[in-house]
């Protein structure tokens, strides 16, 4: 990094040349609560920027996520909104400067992992933040606890949404937590369209149905 800042700016950025060619490096938990960090191909962007998210099922614009830029969904997400012509924002901080963007701006979604979201609760009590036109909450990484769902319910009018997927799979199901009269109509747990599911054992074979797996 230093001899990259040390060195001369380029004036031409001539793309990749190949598709094999790592683009970017995207930061994941793998579930271990580690973080480590898995390749993004050049030849993958395009379909990193198209792929299905949480967001497709349950979000409304404009979306402001607080996971890391570095993140492989936030990055996708990223590419996403920017392809369709629309504003991204990304906040990693969970104190005044998040309450000052979504005061300026025009969030109606929402997006983080839990821990997250506590500090975003957090700060609009601190901040006296009124927030009418957020309406979607989506979250992921670990399940919610009921205390935070409660806080949501008592300061904000929203959808409460729990995503399940990884960086390596993309999004696999989301399930709304809350209930509301109005807005999308969520019955249990949705599945993503192109996800296929299957239940193997330790050897990668389909189980027969109601067996653990």
């Amino acid at each position: 990094l230093t001899a990259i800042n040390d060195g001369p700016e380029d004036i031409e950025l001539t793309g990749y040349k190949n598709e094999s060619d790592v683009a970017r490096l995207a930061s994941t938990s793998g579930t271990t609560g580690r973080v480590k960090y898995i390749p993004v191909l050049a030849g993958d962007l395009e379909s990193l920027g198209t792929r299905k998210s949480s967001y497709d099922l349950a979000g409304l614009d404009n979306v402001l996520s607080l996971y890391p830029f570095g993140s492989g969904q936030t990055y996708g997400l990223a590419l996403k909104n920017l392809l369709a012509g629309k504003t991204y924002f990304n906040c990693f901080f969970t104190d005044h400067r998040l309450a000052k963007m979504l005061r300026n701006y025009p969030i109606r979604t929402l997006i983080g992992s839990p821990a997250q979201m506590a500090g975003f609760l957090e700060v609009q009590t601190q901040t006296g933040t009124q927030l009418p036109i957020l309406k979607t909450i989506i979250m992921g990484g670990s399940p919610p606890s009921q205390q935070l769902i409660d806080r949501f319910k008592s300061q904000l009018d929203c959808q409460i949404f729990n995503a399940y997927g990884s960086t390596e799979a993309g999004n696999i199901s989301i399930e709304e937590i809350t209930s509301h009269e109005t807005g999308l109509n969520f019955a249990g747990t949705v599945m993503h369209s192109d996800v296929t599911i299957e239940i193997v054992d330790d050897s990668d074979l389909p189980v027969a149905s109601g067996e653990v797996g």
